[in-house]
């Protein structure tokens, strides 16, 4: 089994708060999850 590292790297400009940057983060999950489900789904797991 492969294994998968995940490095996030957080630029805080605006103090982590705001509409904008709650829709940013939301997406940036969405999208790490969605390489973990997808990584695990085409390695047969």
């Amino acid at each position: 089994m492969d294994k998968i590292v995940v490095e996030k790297e957080v630029v805080v400009g605006d103090g982590g708060g705001g509409t904008g940057s709650n829709a940013i983060w939301a997406l940036a999950f969405i999208i790490i999850v969605g390489m973990i489900v997808g990584a695990l789904y085409y390695s047969g797991a």
